[in-house]
């Protein structure tokens, strides 16, 4: 019985590791992501490579407007505090353009609920605290997906 445990977790880490071992996500669906920390934004686009979907990644408010204009993606995860642009301005710009009605994710190390409330006034769909888990971020990222 042990051995069928291990040989079982053996192969499930393996399949997760070689990237195999997804849920059925659609791998047309693009998702951008705004951070200015260069780690966050790694490992956030890390795990949503691993889960197949297509990421393009910026750590500027400006750039990401202009990502949107051309590209229009399907999902826009954005933090909150940046230089320059903020997370809040940054959506506001976004969500006056043309045919912005991508779900929009606020994703803050900041937890002052009046800050949040002040992304969602500006169009973010929902606002997520770092950190959290990856499970719970995958989750609330895929329902807008799917």
């Amino acid at each position: 019985m042990l051995c069928s445990f291990r040989n079982y977790f053996y192969k499930k880490y393996t399949l997760i590791k070689e990237g195999k071992y997804l849920s059925k996500v659609d791998k047309n669906k693009y998702v951008l992501v705004i951070d200015d920390d260069i780690t966050a934004l790694d490992l956030v686009s890390f795990l949503f490579e691993k889960r197949g979907y297509n990421v393009r990644r910026t750590p500027s408010g400006f750039e990401a407007i202009e990502l949107v204009k051309k590209e229009c993606p399907d999902l826009i995860l954005v933090d909150l505090r940046m230089p320059g642009l903020n997370g809040v301005q940054t959506v506001t710009r976004i969500r006056n353009l043309e045919d912005s009605k991508m779900p929009i994710i606020a994703f803050t190390a900041v937890d002052d609920s009046d800050l949040h409330n002040e992304a969602i006034e500006a169009g973010c769909n929902e606002v997520i605290v770092k950190p959290c888990p990856s499970k719970r971020l995958i989750r609330v990222i895929e329902s807008y997906l799917n």
